[in-house]
């Protein structure tokens, strides 16, 4: 259309008939322009509303959760960070947890299962500052008839700052906390007062029972415990406290 119009404005200097029509062609240019694009507009809008409609639903699939605990002894999900000072090596165990409803509908970890089974994780765990570790996955993870052992990258005893683990489990998992493995944790040397960033963290997917993926809230895990300077004033700030109760006995009615 642009073209036709600058076509005939040589005709529109000679021809005063022409001038009506190039006007006329003019004024509706406005209106094809917008006709040209407004597919587009409508397909930008959804395309920004799939993908809130996405955002929102990944949000409400973090339902799974890793923690750590000093011992073998699984503490629930409920458990916070774990606190670890100057150390040469302190194992902690890992734990998932993908919740406690049971697959009613059928086996686990097969599509169109309604439970909250682990069938599968995949994991990363990044440390920051002073923390390194290795990760060493638990060998029974696997119930299924197959022994499809962790995938671990990278592998090894070596302390490094960032792991990523998979692994599956297609047998029969169960439902409520399961055991991923152990991590050995390095910090020799670290000042929890000026260190205190210190941490490692952990997020991740795991695959559910219905063999979709579901998000795993990333969480620290590992923290500083207070240092000896720490303690001290904690100590002593306790002491304090308790003369002011000698020194000043609460009063009874």
């Amino acid at each position: 259309m642009t073209t036709r119009i600058d076509s005939m404005r040589l005709s529109e200097a000679f021809d005063p008939a022409a001038r009506g029509r190039v006007r006329a062609l003019r004024s509706e240019t406005p209106r094809i322009r917008s006709m040209r694009f407004a597919p587009l507009a409508l397909c930008a809008g959804l395309a920004i509303a799939f993908a809130a409609i996405v955002v929102a639903s990944e949000a409400t699939a973090q339902t799974a959760q890793v923690y750590a605990s000093y011992t073998d002894v699984d503490p629930g999900p409920s458990a916070g960070p774990i606190g670890i000072g100057n150390t040469q090596g302190q194992v902690v165990y890992l734990w998932v947890d993908g919740g406690n409803i049971p697959t009613s509908n059928g086996p686990s970890c097969k599509p169109g299962a309604s439970g909250d089974e682990v069938c599968g994780v995949a994991l990363q765990f990044d440390g920051l500052d002073r923390f390194d570790f290795y990760f060493t996955p638990e060998t029974n993870f696997n119930s299924g008839p197959g022994n499809v052992p962790f995938s671990v990258l990278p592998s090894g005893m070596t302390p490094t700052q960032q792991v990523r683990a998979n692994g599956f489990d297609l047998g029969s998992p169960g439902i409520a906390s399961r055991k991923l493995g152990t991590l050995t944790v390095f910090a020799a040397g670290m000042d929890t007062q000026t260190e205190a960033n210190s941490q490692i963290r952990v997020s991740g997917n795991i695959v559910a029972s219905n063999l979709e993926l579901r998000g795993i809230a990333p969480a620290t895990i590992i923290v500083p415990e207070p240092g000896f300077a720490a303690a001290l004033v904690i100590g002593g700030g306790a002491i304090a406290w308790l003369r002011g109760r000698r020194k000043h006995p609460a009063r009874r009615n």
